[in-house]
């Protein structure tokens, strides 16, 4: 099976697919084919967990053998890939009100029907205002239209106010698109990220945000409501001794957090997340709280954060299981659990069920209660997910002082790491996790050479994993 086709029905939520079913019965999109039972086939397995491009192929060779051969099943697939670009094209379409009316005002000023733009526009003007950048182009030609309107008018003085207009919105873009390159950029330097951007770099160091900002208020155009609160966060972030900025931006999102889109609501999240995190590891454990504050705070929007994408691991979902547990706050963690996991697609709501459980019954150190419920959970056929079981079982058996118990699950995982289908990061991951928890457990029951402080300066270079790094270390410590 096409693997941009499976990548492609992967991301559609529940309703996606039934939007895309009554798509595939359209006559206007689709001429002369009837998918109806390839659909619904897809739709079915597309549910279960465990689904690849190989075994979906097969299963739908199988299937539909004795009345199309495997060449017409082939071109049916690559026409259904195409047809659901189409689709999400379509969505694409509908989703944006400013862009779908900006297409049919410049339509209509095109052909010269002025009388039908004029009844359309002054309609829905109201409905039409930018709440995010991607409304900013499509606006723009908006105006453009309505500035052709006035000109078919004659009404010159308004023609040119509206090219002016259409200035102020051009460059509310721009900007808006400039800050979110520095932003990036920042964290690009942070991180050692290499990239080549020397003309935008430049650009960057000539323009006077500050300044050009200042004479920005939020009532002061429709343009700049989200661009405004992206500077905020940008200031913010750039300047990070100042605490203060961090207020402004969060005080400005709650004044106009209900006059923006979703698109820009989830930017402000990602970012102010981005830049709560880095405080964190420059080791502010202060913000530890915030960040905890802003995940609830997505959650109680309830449109910011999507569970149901099929997307392993759901990192949304375990970074608000993490950030919880490091507050400390137990009875919470436990309830998120209970009512989101619910929501995370059947293919692996399971898996990320238990390991949230496993998380949450170590971090409390309830250790009985982690091999209870690894002794319930059956392997899946996600390698990812049966590493990690396998390292809480590790992690639960050395704090139980079970060495005998340690050496036996480590031969498993040993055995299992030589099952196919493993990729190489995986193997190397474990078994790096598996050689520091060997001279751990020599460390622990005075069986070996090495000091605990040669032991935690070796870890860094031993693994790239950031979690292993701060638990090996911590454990070191304790001896």
């Amino acid at each position: 099976m096409n693997k941009n086709l499976f990548n492609l029905l992967c991301k559609l939520s529940k309703n996606e697919w039934n939007e895309f079913g009554d798509f595939l019965s359209s006559p206007y999109f689709v001429k002369g084919r009837d998918y109806s039972e390839l659909y619904a086939f897809l739709k079915k397995h597309f549910q279960k967990p465990g689904s690849t491009p190989d075994i979906l192929k097969d299963l739908i060779l199988k299937k539909f053998k004795n009345s199309l051969s495997s060449q017409t099943i082939e071109n049916r697939l690559s026409e259904i890939n195409k047809l659901a670009e189409k689709f999400l094209i379509q969505k694409n379409f509908e989703k944006n009100q400013v862009n779908t009316f900006s297409l049919l005002y410049e339509e209509l000023v095109n052909r010269e029907l002025f009388t039908n733009f004029s009844t359309s526009f002054s309609t829905n003007k109201d409905k039409l205002l930018p709440k995010s950048t991607a409304d900013l182009i499509p606006y723009s030609r908006i105006i453009q239209a309505e500035g052709f309107y006035n000109r078919h008018k004659q009404d010159y003085p308004a023609t040119f106010s509206l090219f002016c207009k259409q200035g102020d919105c051009l460059t509310a873009f721009f900007l808006d698109r400039l800050l979110y390159f520095a932003t990036e950029f920042y964290f690009s330097d942070i991180y050692g990220i290499k990239y080549e951007a020397k003309r935008v770099k430049k650009l960057l160091s000539d323009v006077d945000l500050d300044s050009f900002f200042k004479l920005v208020t939020p009532d002061d155009s429709e343009f700049y409501k989200s661009v405004l609160l992206r500077y905020h966060v940008y200031n913010s972030i750039v300047n990070p001794e100042n605490h203060s900025l961090i207020d402004i931006a969060e005080k400005y999102f709650e004044i106009i957090k209900d006059e923006i889109s979703i698109d820009a609501k989830i930017d402000y999240f990602q970012k102010m997340q981005a830049n709560f995190v880095h405080h964190i590891n420059k080791g502010e454990q202060g913000f530890l709280n915030k960040l905890f504050d802003l995940m609830k705070a997505r959650l109680d929007d309830g449109k910011t954060i999507n569970f149901a994408l099929l997307d392993y691991p759901s990192s949304e979902f375990r970074d608000i299981v993490t950030v919880g547990l490091r507050v400390r706050e137990y009875e919470w963690v436990e309830d998120f659990i209970n009512k989101y996991s619910g929501l995370l697609p059947a293919a692996f709501r399971d898996e990320e069920k238990t390991l949230a459980l496993l998380k949450f019954h170590y971090d409390k150190k309830d250790f009985i209660r982690v091999l209870l419920t690894i002794k319930k959970h059956k392997l899946s056929k996600n390698h990812v997910h049966n590493i990690d079981v396998y390292k809480y079982k590790l992690l639960t058996n050395y704090e139980l002082n079970y060495f005998d118990e340690v050496e036996a699950v480590t031969d498993n995982l040993k055995t299992y790491l030589r099952k196919d289908g493993l990729v190489d990061i995986q193997k190397t991951g474990a078994l790096s996790f598996i050689r520091l928890l060997d001279r751990l457990v020599k460390l622990k029951t005075i069986s070996s050479e090495e000091t605990a402080d040669s032991f935690i300066e070796s870890v860094n270079k031993e693994t790239d994993s950031l979690l292993d790094r701060k638990w090996f270390t911590e454990k070191a410590a304790e001896l």
